[in-house]
């Protein structure tokens, strides 16, 4: 019989192939799956990012993003556990300050060609490429940028007589202010003085506006216990220590309870981001309208404490760096930046996104000005351990157990030894 033949059972086979064939061209192609480790763990950024994710996803159905949430406290330790172990992830935010000792190690991707082939160079605010760059090498994209600037009861400054602070103002004016506000129940400022990373960024701040500087210009000497850097830790301190307008709890607060305090009517200013004063306004809402928002004030120049996060994609044998750079550019993106920071209260890393609409409140109005004399840490291998040095300086002077120029000598001592290794 004819279906017997040779030729006829070779056809037949064909066909059956053939058939396979379209069928398997119905199923979707298996999606790969890369991991993306984040430190914005409160509940309005996980749920902006899991939409942005959402985005990202339906434009690349054939990548898969898994979240991992990590605490901001503790993960250099928890990344670095993972690279040594063989298992970190393929994308992840990374701190400003912590982005020298990955690419250090080897740990990081170089992203020089991802940069440089997007445009995104020109894209974000110049000074936020100095963390992301390493021995002259880009190793990562600027993701969030972080300052801070002066939310005041503007109800009570004019409840007081006081003038409404404006650009350019001082730390006598601020002081001044603060004076006025204490009493009855109500501190003039509030701001940690524990070992909270807060602390740093305050001091941060007020070194810059006092004209001091961390390191000298060779990068190999620690000089932040100069006059500069001592009249700044006193004038911190000393908003507790000598001139009694913070609460006496400041030597163990944490980031959360200073916003819960002013969300209580209990202080007058402090210093916080555009996320803080949204968690304040949550707590709070009856503060909404109270609110005033100023950049801090200077003493010799104008300064600010520059911080925030990059995106990197990790070296490891199981990265899947097309897909990873994916990802990253659109996260980077404008579309990205504004609709991710925008729901989840951060300040972007890209000038354009400043241009829309949801970026035109006071807020981020303030923020922008901040930002021109922001100032980033030094972007040095030791810089982690050099940072814990100066929150016991300050935790120390605030609570009295030394005075700022010795608290300030001891960690600069430390400091050195750590830059000479």
């Amino acid at each position: 019989m004819c279906g017997t033949h040779p030729v006829w059972k070779k056809l037949m086979l064909m066909g059956i192939m053939w058939m396979l064939m379209q069928l398997l061209s119905l199923v979707p192609a298996q999606a790969k799956t890369i991991q993306f480790w984040t430190m914005n763990t409160q509940p309005q950024q996980i749920e902006a990012f899991k939409q942005l994710l959402a985005q990202f996803e339906q434009q690349n159905p054939d990548i898969k993003v898994e979240v991992q949430q990590v605490p901001w406290n503790g993960y250099k330790e928890k990344f670095l556990t993972a690279f040594q172990g063989g298992s970190p992830p393929d994308v992840s935010q990374m701190g400003t300050t912590k982005m020298a000792f990955f690419a250090g190690i080897g740990a990081l991707l170089p992203l020089d060609d991802l940069v440089h082939g997007s445009g995104l160079r020109d894209k974000m605010f110049t000074n936020t490429w100095d963390a992301c760059t390493y021995d002259k090498r880009v190793y990562g994209v600027p993701w969030i940028v972080d300052t801070r600037i002066v939310v005041y009861r503007k109800d009570w400054f004019q409840e007081l007589g006081l003038p409404l602070p404006t650009d350019g103002w001082t730390w006598d004016d601020f002081l001044r202010a603060a004076q006025k506000i204490n009493g009855n129940g109500r501190f003039g400022f509030a701001g940690p003085m524990s070992l909270d990373n807060r602390v740093l960024h305050n001091f941060s701040m007020l070194l810059g506006q006092n004209g001091g500087h961390f390191l000298d210009k060779t990068g190999k000497k620690a000089i932040f216990n100069s006059p500069a850097g001592i009249e700044a830790l006193e004038f911190y301190t000393g908003l507790l220590t000598k001139h009694h307008v913070a609460p006496p709890g400041v030597i163990n607060y944490s980031r959360t309870d200073e916003i819960k305090l002013f969300a209580a009517g209990k202080v007058g200013m402090s210093w916080q981001s555009p996320n803080d004063i949204m968690s304040i306004i949550v707590q709070a809402p009856d503060l909404k309208d109270k609110l005033g928002f100023v950049v801090t004030p200077m003493k010799k120049q104008k300064a600010g404490f520059l911080g925030g996060s990059d995106l990197v994609i990790w070296k490891s044998p199981h990265t899947d760096v097309e897909a990873a750079a994916k990802l990253i550019a659109f996260l980077a993106s404008h579309e990205g930046q504004t609709k991710y920071c925008s729901e989840a209260q951060f300040l972007p890393a890209r000038k354009d996104a400043y241009d829309d609409p949801l970026f035109s409140s006071d807020i981020y109005r303030v923020c922008t000005q901040e930002l021109q004399y922001a100032r980033d840490f030094p972007n040095i291998i030791q810089w982690s351990q050099i940072e814990d040095l100066i929150k016991v300086a300050v935790n120390k002077t605030a609570a009295r157990i030394t005075s700022a120029k010795q608290a300030l000598d001891e960690a600069v001592r430390s400091a050195d030894e750590a830059l000479q290794r």
